[in-house]
């Protein structure tokens, strides 16, 4: 068999293994090491938040395209987004916070008052009107931004400082019912490797306290992919009226560096 052949018949078979999972998955019948990746069909309807979380046991799960989030660990050296045998750390997405902020001190307008970014990631949907849930794809910025794989949540970053901030939902303890111990948020803090982590019903007022006592400008991202023809996901929350917003200035320049 030529080397060629090999690999074309590598790829059938990885295809095929692939298929095969997302077909059992949409059943909600995938296990593995006896714990099921699926939320029983009583569960809590936003349950992709907490078959990611099952990321501390002994296996890994596709999500984000093939990706798969690793054992947990509050050691940062194993704080890594993987795709197949690829693993890409953390620092990366770090890095391009740093550039992020770079770039936007260098707008006028963002040098002269302080300015937060707040990035929306992807909302957990479910099929129709049934609880079952589709697989989840983050939102490509988000995504880009702090690595997160979890649905729900969103991210600030201080243009100032470069200091992230992570939001994530507040779940009922009684979620542990069917998925065991829940993510603490040191625990996020340590897998995503943020400055800081809230809950998402305290966004308007961890926001206020960033750049306090002087009011901050929040660089919300709104503009249209040029390939689609649809407009990016804004930010919004609970309280963003009392924030000035600007969402003109952020779309730009984070597209110079989104790749």
């Amino acid at each position: 068999m030529s080397r060629r052949w090999k690999f074309v018949s590598a790829l059938i078979e990885t295809a095929k293994k692939r298929d095969q999972f997302y077909s059992t998955w949409s059943c909600g019948a995938v296990a593995t090491s006896s714990l099921p990746l699926c939320r029983p069909s009583h569960s809590p309807a936003t349950g992709s938040l907490l078959r990611l979380q099952q990321g501390q046991r002994d296996y890994k799960m596709p999500l984000n395209g093939g990706g798969q989030i690793n054992n947990f660990s509050s050691s940062s050296s194993r704080n890594a987004f993987t795709l197949g045998k690829h693993k890409v750390s953390m620092k990366l997405f770090s890095k391009n916070r740093e550039r992020l902020c770079q770039r936007l001190r260098e707008v006028a307008l963002v040098v002269e008052q302080p300015s937060v970014v707040l990035l929306q990631g992807g909302e957990s949907t479910t099929r129709y009107c049934t609880d079952t849930e589709p697989v989840f794809r983050q939102e490509s910025f988000f995504h880009w931004a702090f690595g997160v794989l979890e649905p729900d949540c969103f991210g600030a970053i201080d243009v100032t400082t470069g200091k992230s901030t992570l939001f994530v939902p507040r779940l009922p303890e009684s979620y542990a019912v069917w998925y065991g111990k829940l993510w603490t948020l040191d625990d996020f803090k340590a897998r995503y490797a943020v400055d800081a982590v809230h809950y998402t019903d305290e966004i308007a007022e961890q926001l206020a306290a960033i750049t306090a006592p002087q009011p901050a400008v929040l660089l919300t991202l709104k503009g249209v992919n040029s390939d689609s023809g649809k407009t990016s996901l804004e930010a919004t929350f609970k309280g963003i009226e009392a924030f000035k917003v600007n969402n003109t200035v952020l779309h730009p320049e984070i597209c110079e560096w989104f790749v």
